[in-house]
């Protein structure tokens, strides 16, 4: 039961949902079996949303499931697409002669394309691909501290693909949302990982899908922590997500990006206060601000009474800056506002202490 993510890819994905869609089914009881991934006793969209996250390495394994699960090799299913229940266990009565024939058969959890590696022999076999590469293009862009910075991503060759997955570094930048273009994309399609300085991609589609290069195939907005350029700071690796694509025939390719020099939209943020981070919280919150310049910070929090609790001052630079509360520095607990002025402008949000 280890090594959830073995085979599973975003390949498996596109099949389970067609057998879901009943476009194509899955020819094999074993295979319906794999698809099960919330171990439900069907196949259903829910294991579509449970596959996606351990695509995206949200998820290292299954919550209601094994990696592997094993079936008794003399159990029929008179109905291929219903295997369910099927025998996991078989009772061995006289093992003087050895109990010839008791057999089971392996099933891989989220593998339907039985790529898998299962030994060491497998591996290799099993990373066998197309000799074509699906080329992602962005355009340089020059950032300071507190951009927001829309990316578009491109593609050279986009031709009749269903799917495609990757991991993409991101030092210095954080991710703010994703917008759909020519391919329908959102937050769900992707995995956020801070402390790594990453994001994960998965997409699919039922058909097959083609994109002029000229078209966006969708676009990722980030905030700037730091100065730099896209070109120092983002790279597609399998880190992560295995970086790979789909085509219509169901082969696998590699994926590359590239960066080259051109004009992306950047919107250099003025004075913004964000939410504090944890919240609610016991003991330590952060309150995150942005500022368009150098200077100085007011920031006030009240009770629900509208009593003062807490004043403090400080310069600070521009762009991203943060200032940490203790639950120790507050004379009352529970629902409280906090209040940030700044060159004459002043921003209010919510926090609850615990």
């Amino acid at each position: 039961n280890t090594y959830h993510a073995n085979g599973v890819s975003t390949l498996d994905l596109v099949l389970i949902q067609r057998h879901i869609l009943k476009l194509k089914d899955l020819d094999s009881p074993y295979k319906v079996i794999a698809a099960d991934i919330n171990n439900s006793g069907k196949v259903t969209s829910a294991d579509l949303l449970d596959m996606r996250k351990l695509i995206l390495g949200i998820w290292t394994e299954f919550e209601d499931n094994n990696s592997w699960r094993f079936v008794d090799a003399t159990q029929e299913f008179p109905v291929i697409s219903n295997p369910f229940p099927f025998d996991e266990k078989i009772n061995v009565l006289n093992f003087t002669d050895g109990a010839p024939g008791n057999d089971f058969v392996g099933v891989k959890i989220g593998d339907v394309n039985n790529s898998a590696a299962y030994n060491a022999q497998s591996k290799e076999e099993s990373t066998v691909r197309n000799k074509q590469v699906l080329s992602l293009t962005l355009e340089n862009a020059e950032f300071t501290t507190g951009d927001l910075i829309s990316i578009p991503v491109t593609a050279d060759n986009f031709d009749e693909m269903i799917g495609f997955q990757f991991t993409l570094e991101s030092n210095g930048l954080e991710l703010e949302t994703i917008e759909s273009g020519a391919l329908e994309m959102s937050l769900q399609n992707v995995g956020q990982f801070s402390k790594k300085n990453a994001l994960t991609f998965s997409w699919n589609s039922i058909d097959e899908v083609t994109v002029d290069s000229d078209e966006v195939l969708f676009t990722i907005v980030m905030r700037a922590k730091t100065n730099n350029n896209l070109n120092n700071t983002l790279a597609l690796t399998s880190t992560i997500t295995t970086a790979e694509a789909y085509t219509s025939s169901l082969e696998i390719t590699d994926v590359e990006m590239n960066v080259r020099e051109g004009e992306v939209s950047i919107e250099e943020v003025g004075f913004e206060l964000y939410q504090n981070t944890p919240n609610p919280f016991a003991s330590i919150t952060t309150i995150p601000f942005n500022l368009p310049k150098s200077g100085n910070v007011t920031l006030n929090v009240f009770d629900i009474t509208g009593k003062n609790i807490l004043n403090q001052r400080g310069s600070f630079e521009k762009g991203m800056n943060e200032i940490r509360i203790e639950n120790a520095d507050l004379s009352t607990k529970g629902i409280m506002y906090y209040q940030l002025e700044f060159d004459g402008v002043v921003a209010t949000r919510k926090m609850i202490s615990m």
